[in-house]
């Protein structure tokens, strides 16, 4: 594991995953690869100082949805 120093074999780790995370994981992974996807359009659609201010702005939402849900208590 990384995080206590060791080397882990990934081959030896907890699989499968639970549900809810590969869920999470796989709309992770579309929720990014239909941003990309939109960005890449809007720059060939439209000019990139028109596209810039967009993105600078999602940047900063996401960074308050993150500080919204990461200070959120946890109920176990």
């Amino acid at each position: 594991m990384i995080g206590s120093g060791r080397w882990t074999d990934p081959r030896t780790l907890p699989l499968p995953l639970p549900l809810r995370t590969t869920a999470f994981l796989s709309l992770s992974a579309l929720a990014t690869g239909a941003s990309w996807v939109c960005h890449s359009r809007t720059l060939q659609l439209g000019q990139a100082s028109q596209v810039a201010p967009v993105d600078k702005l999602s940047v900063a939402l996401v960074t308050c949805v993150v500080a919204l849900f990461a200070f959120v208590p946890r109920t176990h």
